[in-house]
């Protein structure tokens, strides 16, 4: 199964949200491993050959892997800030203790959050959770399109971050003041009903 985003901590005044490589990146990773060490174990070449098979299985399955990504809600600080890192970022920043890219937003620049759907030959339907600005720009809570899941675990995640971020609209078409004219219409609709029934019995 591909990787979804999940929520790894809610409180009132944070929501950080985390995609991470699921089952399909780890199975990927273990079949190029098995194909590189079947190659190193049943060739009948050099141990420096046997290393490069089994090298070049471990290196094409990690490149299989799925970007790790990161989207923290923050009221306190009043920011929202996206992470992403390749599987060789992670490494990197093991050894070297190199600090990820953060980009940061503001939070109260968010005016509502959307599902974009995109369709790729072969690949299905992909989703991709949306943050709509007032500077008129999107940004995606996760840098490109999932595909492999279903629509409603993303229309979930979109209302979670509504709530969370107390976003509510008016249905479309409908206003306080459309309501408002339109009790007034059927209010004077009504009084002219009434004032043609007087005329008439008056008539009788």
């Amino acid at each position: 199964m591909r990787s979804f985003v999940k929520i790894k901590e809610e409180t009132d005044a944070s929501l950080h949200l985390v995609k991470e490589s699921g089952l399909y990146g780890y199975a990927l990773l273990t079949a190029f491993t098995a194909i590189g060490y079947g190659a190193a174990s049943y060739s009948q070449d050099s141990y420096f050959w046997q290393t490069v098979y089994l090298t070049f299985g471990v290196f094409m399955g990690l490149a299989c892997m799925e970007d790790y990504e990161e989207c923290v809600f923050n009221k306190t600080d009043k920011d929202i800030r996206l992470t992403k890192q390749t599987i060789w970022d992670r490494i990197l920043s093991v050894i070297s203790q190199r600090p990820a890219s953060v980009v940061v937003f503001n939070i109260e620049d968010v005016t509502g959050v959307h599902v974009k759907e995109e369709t790729v030959t072969y690949f299905g339907k992909g989703y991709q959770v949306v943050l709509f600005m007032n500077s008129g720009i999107d940004v995606g809570v996760t840098d490109s399109f999932i595909f492999g899941r279903e629509s409603s675990e993303h229309t979930k995640l979109a209302d979670k971050i509504k709530e969370f971020l107390n976003l509510y609209q008016h249905p479309e078409g409908l206003s306080d003041d459309s309501s408002s004219d339109s009790g007034e219409d059927g209010f004077e609709h009504i009084t002219d009903q009434v004032i043609e029934e007087e005329l008439k019995k008056d008539q009788q």
